[in-house]
């Protein structure tokens, strides 16, 4: 499958150090293989170690420096992440993703889904893709019917949103008088992405206005002129007029669970600490096992949560379907649980 997309083509990787053969498991070792194997001579792989990303960042991004080395541990990750996809782009993803099929497949899917939403011929400058994380996950864990994590990245370089949650997060910091009392890089981000949107809305609603605005303004003076003399000012003439076309803003697309999440994290106690017991379930409870997504989001927050502890109590973790890339096994490998 071939893609006209512009993404670079490299995965970025990160680890404490900067060697596989020092990754904490085997299995995580053979996962990361398996996904270079599978994608060679397509796509470059690249580990970044914590000395890296320090150095990194002090010499291309001088104005976050100050945040990044006040973190550590995971929570430097979280940043450095945001900072290896705004600068590189390609695919940023997590160590324990195993990759089902090739990557180019996503590239043909993301690009179907973007002629979908716009049209055959429509090429964004700046893409961004990320994933839901199971909605078992989302009502159980966060009582939300979508959360958005940071564990993958496909990305054009320089997309904006980077930049804008970067900046963010700078203030903030300077704000509290160049501390924080804990990691301000969030794993989840769709609070973010929905305050990127509204803004980006607002300002193309304000761009719209001065536009429509400028082009009656230059109607009246063309029929102005074109009534007093023969001749219209090549200025103002319509063909040497430029006309500006309103940008669309930044593509985030947002892919369903079942593209990269399609394993629900069974080893995460709140799964069954906040599902009461099965005898008060029905069986009749209709959930779309295909696409690993409740049938409706009109359905009220109490019945997707049974739907969820259902699901959880008939152990149905694994939900691909013929869609499926990649699959994050939830080691949580940064926080040092390794269930592989």
């Amino acid at each position: 499958m071939n893609s006209s997309l512009i993404f670079p083509r490299r995965v970025s990787y990160m680890w404490k150090t900067a060697t596989y053969s020092s990754l904490p498991t085997d299995t995580l070792s053979k996962w990361v293989s398996s996904c270079k194997s599978l994608n060679e001579h397509q796509y470059d792989f690249h580990l970044y170690d914590d000395d890296y990303l320090k150095n990194f960042v002090a010499k291309h991004y001088q104005e976050y420096f100050p945040l990044f080395r006040y973190l550590s541990g995971v929570y430097m990750a979280d940043m450095a992440r945001v900072l290896i996809a705004y600068h590189y782009g390609g695919i940023y993803m997590d160590l324990d993703f195993y990759c089902y099929k090739k990557f180019i497949c996503l590239e043909g899917y993301v690009e179907k889904k973007l002629q979908e939403r716009y049209s055959v011929s429509y090429r964004p400058k700046d893409i961004l893709v990320v994933s839901n994380e199971p909605s078992v996950h989302a009502w159980l864990f966060k009582n939300k019917s979508r959360v958005i994590i940071q564990d993958f990245f496909m990305a054009t370089p320089k997309h904006p949103f980077f930049k804008y949650i970067l900046d963010d997060r700078m203030q903030k910091f300077y704000n509290n008088g160049n501390t924080t009392v804990k990691g301000p890089f969030s794993y989840h981000i769709h609070k973010d992405i929905d305050a990127y949107r509204a803004l980006h809305d607002h300002s193309n609603s304000n761009h719209n206005r001065s536009l429509q605005s400028m082009r009656r303004r230059r109607t009246k003076r063309q029929r102005k002129i074109s009534t007093t003399s023969e001749d219209i000012h090549p200025i103002l003439s319509s063909s040497s007029v430029e006309t500006k076309k309103t940008v669309p803003p930044p593509v985030i697309l947002e892919l369903s669970e079942d593209i990269l999440h399609p394993l629900i994290d069974s080893t995460n106690h709140k799964l069954y600490d906040r599902c009461p017991s099965p005898s008060i379930f029905s069986p009749n409870f209709y959930w779309n096992s295909v696409k690993a997504v409740f049938v409706s989001s009109d359905i009220g927050h109490a019945t997707s949560k049974k739907i969820s502890c259902e699901i959880v109590q008939r152990r149905e973790f694994l939900r691909p379907s013929v869609d499926t890339v990649l699959v994050h096994m939830w080691t949580h490998v940064y926080l040092g649980w390794n269930f592989v």
